[in-house]
């Protein structure tokens, strides 16, 4: 299997600004100054505020997700547990790392 290419983790989620009408998901460069990649934008309305702000963080946690997510199938696959929830993880890790 090739290596997955996605951006690493960690990312982070902005503040909305007075003018946009949306938040972003980025990621900032380890160096002082450096820019950040925009990994995505969500869509935030006031009347909506705390359910777009938990779909941004829960796009921004998804590097972290992921990692754990296969070290707990790593972890169940040592142990030589057989769960429903491990076939699942593997279904998940399986879909996201998938070729297109």
């Amino acid at each position: 299997m090739k290596p997955l290419k996605y951006t690493p983790g960690p990312w982070f989620v902005t503040r909305p600004y007075a003018e946009t009408r949306y938040v972003e998901v980025v990621h900032k460069g380890r160096t002082l100054g450096a820019a950040s990649t925009v990994i995505a934008r969500v869509t935030y309305r006031s009347c909506w505020a705390a359910e777009q702000f938990t779909n941004a963080m829960l796009v921004a946690m998804s590097p972290t997700m992921f990692e754990l997510l296969k070290e707990i199938v790593e972890l169940a696959e040592k142990q030589g547990r057989n769960h429903k929830l491990y076939a699942e993880a593997k279904k998940v890790i399986s879909e996201i790392t998938k070729e297109t």
